[in-house]
């Protein structure tokens, strides 16, 4: 699969870390920052507001695993749940890539939001120490295309910090 270009470099692009300064990647300007809002969820990133109903978001999640699940265990059953929870879901894609020297996937699909809105969700997963790390990058299928770049920048950017840099 090719890759949309690289976003051009913006003025305003800074760098947040999470999860106790686990993780680091780099936010948008002007996109509004949300920090561990909830168990698991170490970082929500959302666009600013332009008066439609939904707003392009990143979410980063950290989650402890079973001590014996494998990466590949772990994604295999986070593409049932995926499937089974969100509507009209359909992987578009999965490519195996790599996080801090880990390997990782990207995957991208469509499914539809609340009330019928159709989106698309490009995600970055990797497994650090018995921690189950996601990034979600979600935004409108129209969306889509603006936003591409943006997200590979964002998801590009995931890095491993202290302990759990490689």
């Amino acid at each position: 699969m090719t890759h949309p270009p690289e976003a051009p470099a913006a003025p305003g692009w800074t760098r947040r870390e999470a999860a106790d300064g686990r993780l680091s990647l780099e936010v948008p300007p002007g996109w509004e920052v949300v920090e561990a809002p909830s168990p698991g969820v170490a970082l929500v990133v959302v666009e600013p507001q332009d008066g439609t109903e939904f707003r392009s978001n990143l979410v980063l999640t950290v989650g402890e695993l079973p001590p014996t699940m494998t990466f590949r265990d772990w994604q295999a059953g986070n593409d049932e749940l995926l499937g089974s929870s969100l509507q009209e879901y359909l992987l578009v894609d999965l490519e195996h890539t790599e996080v801090g020297g880990l390997p990782a996937v990207r995957r991208l699909a469509h499914h539809t939001a609340p009330p019928d809105l159709p989106v698309t969700l490009q995600q970055w997963a990797v497994l650090v120490d018995g921690q189950g790390v996601t990034l979600s990058a979600t935004t409108t299928d129209l969306g889509f295309g603006r936003l591409a770049p943006v997200f590979e920048r964002v998801g590009g950017s995931l890095s491993l910090e202290g302990a759990w840099a490689r």
